[in-house]
Parts: structure tokens; sequence; C-alpha cells
């Protein structure tokens, strides 16, 4: 499953990433897997795709999110 932890995510995008929501399952892959539904991921993904301003492939992940309006707008 693609996450997050594919695309290389820095130690200052997962900052960013938590900074609305604390949720600490971003810190360690594992607890992200386990923790995480296929909605929060591709939430994530398109966010981290945000800060990066790589918008057309963020709104990619958007479109395969089932309730995008939970999603943070925080940009």
């Amino acid at each position: 499953m693609e996450t997050i932890f594919e695309h290389n995510v820095t130690k200052l995008e997962i900052e960013k990433l938590t900074s609305c929501v604390p949720n600490k399952t971003k810190r360690d892959k594992d607890k992200y897997l386990r923790y995480s539904d296929i909605d929060t991921i591709n939430s994530d993904l398109y966010m981290l795709f945000i800060i990066r301003d790589q918008n057309e492939k963020a709104e990619s992940y958007l479109k395969k999110v089932k309730e995008q309006e939970n999603i943070s707008y925080f940009f």
C-alpha cells in the first residue's frame, strides 16, 4: 500500500502534517499502517503533495478520498 513513507517524507513534512491534528502514528510507519484507514492514507498523501506544491499529484489522491470534507485544509 502506498503511503507518505514511500515518498521520502521528511521530519519537517511530518511536523506540518501533524500540526493541526497531532498524530504520533505518522512518526512510525508500522503504527501508521496498523491504525490508518485508506481515506486517512490518501488524505495524508494529498496534504504531502500540497506541501510540496505538486497540486496535480495532490488532486489525484484527493479524488480517492471518499469523505473529502473531512480533510484538513490548513494551507
